[in-house]
């Protein structure tokens, strides 16, 4: 239920001037509006996004779930707290990826 983090999230990485990367969002099993929210992005993004919707099974499992589904070489994961949502707001040109897997 994070669907209020992923607008901050998203226009973070439309202001990237590299685009040929994918998002990929494995949602699970969120009861927000994440899925509608997602879409919305989809008609404005300049570059890929992939969404993923999945049982509620822990972290670790979706991140399992969705690597053979992914087409690039590099996995970055990011989830967002409130605290990097503020900095983001006041340094918007920082991006924060905080986990990388080849």
């Amino acid at each position: 239920n994070r669907a209020h983090t992923l607008t901050d999230l998203f226009n973070s990485l439309q202001s990237q001037t590299f685009k040929s990367f994918e998002w990929v969002i494995a949602d699970d099993g969120s009861s927000d509006h994440t899925e509608q929210l997602v879409s919305t992005f989809k008609s404005k993004a300049m570059f890929s996004i992939q969404y993923v919707k999945l049982q509620h099974n822990g972290k670790h499992n979706a991140l399992i779930s969705i690597k053979d589904k992914v087409n690039g070489k590099y996995i970055v994961y990011t989830k967002f707290s409130q605290n990097k949502i503020r900095f983001l707001r006041q340094n918007e040109n920082v991006h924060i990826p905080t986990f990388v897997s080849t």
